[in-house]
């Protein structure tokens, strides 16, 4: 984790009928989900992560959804392999494992969705 000064990004919430644009500065920067989970729950700020993921902080109170009433739009997922006429059972077994997580869930449960700690 390290303290910067990032540009200016814009998030898009979708509710009431409309695109919202709202315009965040981080102060952080961090590659690992887990870290910015913990980072939330201990009142660092505000993050972006599926509700999936951030069930049981949610549930015990250490994190609460933010702005329940919009909905942040979907994004696209792709799992990319070499296409050969004999696929694989390691690998059909892989794709079979990577996608379950978002196939048991509606498209609600597993969009992301603002949190903040």
């Amino acid at each position: 984790m390290s303290r910067v000064r990032e540009r200016q990004q814009d998030v898009d919430f979708d509710g009431e009928g409309r695109v919202s644009a709202v315009p965040v500065r981080p102060h952080i920067k961090v590659n690992n989900g887990q870290t910015l989970r913990v980072a939330a729950a201990n009142g660092l700020g505000v993050i972006l992560q599926s509700q999936s993921l951030l069930a049981d902080d949610v549930a015990a109170g250490r994190l609460v959804r933010l702005f329940p009433e919009h909905e942040l739009p979907g994004r696209p997922m792709y799992l990319v392999h070499l296409r050969n006429r004999r696929k694989s059972f390691r690998l059909q077994g892989f794709i079979d494992f990577a996608i379950d997580p978002f196939t048991a869930w509606s498209f609600a449960h597993c969009c992301p969705t603002g949190i903040a700690g």
